[in-house]
C-alpha cells in the first residue's frame, strides 16, 4: 500500500514520528522490509 505525502502529513500531525520526515519515513521503512 503506497501512503502519499498528503496522507503522511495528515496522519502524522503533532506526532514524534514525523521529524524523520515522508522521505525518512519510507528510508526506514524500505530497509526494514528487507530485513
Amino acid at each position: 500500500e503506497e501512503i502519499t505525502h498528503e496522507l503522511w502529513e495528515e496522519i502524522m500531525q503533532g506526532s514524534a514520528i514525523r521529524r524523520t520526515g515522508y522521505q525518512g519515513f519510507k528510508r526506514n521503512l524500505s530497509f526494514a522490509k528487507k530485513s
